[in-house]
């Protein structure tokens, strides 16, 4: 594994530090502008506890403060408080079991920022939002592109009334950026059933966007308790049994990988981890062992798209200038195949392949899902046409586009499942206008939200599970969103010009992020 420069790791460590202020000091989606000399004393909110994770251990870091380039604090024993009314943010901060820290006196302890392996905010003022980043001396590119959630500019957020409050848990129509693409939307809801039998959802607009929700339903599968259920992106519903990680796992560079996708551990490959800022294209190669000469393979994967996709298309629009409101019309102009395959020649979906005859054949791709959730998602893939017992997968998208988390084959027949869709019992919006008949349907009508703060919650009355079956709740949903943009200035089109082409975006992303690296 190729190891980052001194260089790189400083710049990384000083972008932590500006990131770190930014969870903080604020609110993840709105972050004021600070000017803060490096290396000064930063105290970190009272009302923030910070908590250690070393292996199993865990400690508190109280009176913490960040003096570059090293978090510091007094350790003292970590007890999870019983009950609180108080509104407290945690930040959870993991370190390799292998690092020894000692109880000690106040600031005593030191702990270089690259040495965190992975940072999780539990903001409860965005409703107990969890925002995971893979940190540490195996940086992902989350790290590096951490203090770019202020220009976050996605899809509606869902949250989930679990008894409490609402929790957050993923976004919906993810990349549905034109009314052309408008387009369904499948998304796993953890078990919140209350005692009055209730589901409660809320959609809420928290960035800068004019967000068009057709239509939401819950879909309700029994099944058997021994399987996992998913559903593609073509609304067909799936059964996992027996899902295999793969034989071996290599970069496209032909670099190894190691545990990475082996578990749904939010531990995320990224090239750039592994010292790869060459490559235009990025992505894995798969090779799992067919069982029982199957001819149909589920493949599952666990992801989510980068913040650094979300900053490259911000930048990219900025650059634009007084270009952009017309290179935008032009857009929304093109059909929706002319988009999508647009779209697919940027990397921005995960595109999968399959080898046959020693030639890699493309056969689907997976939907961008966002950067704020790793997501479960599976598609069917033909094997007919593979010889022996070795299916290998090609999964690719562009420089930096995707954190991959988990993958998997599963070569068993789909089981059978029971099926209820349920139409919302009512639909209340922050004004308190019902918008249920809007919502409860396929059709020409929207609830829009056109600025932060707009949000319904749904409730949905939910019967008796079958007996001797599990349960799997999905959020079915149908909407586009349009991004606010205002970028000024005059677009530097002989520059621009170069990116005027399949993979444009590609090669914009790999240019502008050499660039930040070696800025001194």
């Amino acid at each position: 594994m190729n190891s980052f420069s001194e260089k790189t790791r400083k710049l990384l460590s000083a972008i932590l530090i500006i990131s770190l202020l930014n969870l903080f000091f604020g609110c993840a989606f709105q972050v004021q502008n600070r000017t803060i000399p490096l290396g000064a004393p930063l105290i970190i909110e009272k009302n923030n506890v910070v908590i250690l994770h070393i292996g199993p251990k865990s400690f508190q870091l109280t009176d913490a403060k960040m003096v570059y380039p090293n978090l510091v604090g007094n350790l003292a024993p970590y007890r999870p408080p019983i009950f609180s009314s108080a509104k407290i943010n945690e930040v959870h901060l993991y370190l390799s079991a292998d690092k020894i820290l000692k109880l000690g006196e106040k600031n005593s302890t030191q702990i270089p920022l690259v040495d965190i392996q992975k940072i999780e905010v539990v903001d409860i003022d965005i409703g107990k939002t969890i925002l995971y980043y893979t940190l540490g001396a195996a940086v992902s590119a989350g790290l590096f592109v951490l203090l770019v959630a202020i220009f976050k500019e996605s899809c509606p957020f869902v949250y989930v009334y679990n008894g409490e409050d609402y929790a957050f848990v993923g976004e919906i129509y993810s990349g549905a950026i034109y009314p052309n693409l408008e387009r369904h939307d499948y998304l796993v809801l953890p078990d919140a059933i209350g005692q009055d039998r209730t589901v409660k959802i809320r959609i809420t607009n928290e960035v800068r966007e004019i967000q068009h929700t057709n239509m939401t339903e819950l879909i309700l599968y029994d099944h058997n308790p021994d399987v996992q259920v998913l559903t593609d992106k073509y609304g067909q519903v799936h059964t996992v049994s027996y899902p295999q990680t793969a034989d071996s796992a290599i970069t496209l560079n032909g670099v190894p990988l190691g545990t990475e996708l082996s578990f749904r551990d939010s531990v995320s490959y990224s090239n750039f981890a592994m010292g790869g800022t060459e490559s235009l294209v990025d992505g894995v190669i798969l090779s799992f062992t067919r069982s029982g000469n199957a001819d149909t393979g589920k493949l599952i994967l666990r992801g989510k798209n980068s913040f650094w996709l979300d900053y490259t298309l911000s930048t990219l629009a900025d650059e634009l200038g007084n270009r952009y409101e017309k290179w935008h019309l032009d857009q929304k102009q093109k059909s929706r195949e002319t988009l999508v395959q647009q779209s697919l020649d940027n990397g921005i979906p995960l595109k999968v392949y399959l080898e046959k005859n020693g030639k890699w054949e493309y056969v689907d791709y997976f939907n961008v899902v966002g950067p704020m959730a790793l997501k479960d998602d599976i598609l069917s893939l033909n094997l007919e046409g593979i010889q022996g017992e070795t299916v290998r997968v090609k999964l690719e998208y562009g420089f930096l586009f995707w954190d991959l988390d988990y993958a998997a084959m599963d070569f068993s027949p789909d089981q059978s499942v029971s099926v209820y869709s349920l139409p919302p019992v009512s639909a209340v919006t922050q004004t308190g206008e019902n918008m249920v008949t809007v919502l409860s349907r396929d059709d020409s009508l929207y609830y829009v939200q056109p600025v932060i703060g707009d949000q319904v919650n749904l409730t949905f009355e939910i019967p008796e599970v079958s007996p001797g079956q599990a349960r799997t709740m999905v959020l079915h949903s149908k909407g586009y969103y349009e991004a606010i943009r205002d970028p000024s200035g005059t677009a530097d089109l002989a520059r621009l010009r170069k990116y005027r082409k399949p993979g444009g975006l590609i090669e914009y992303s790999r240019d502008h992020f050499r660039q930040l690296l070696n800025q001194e």
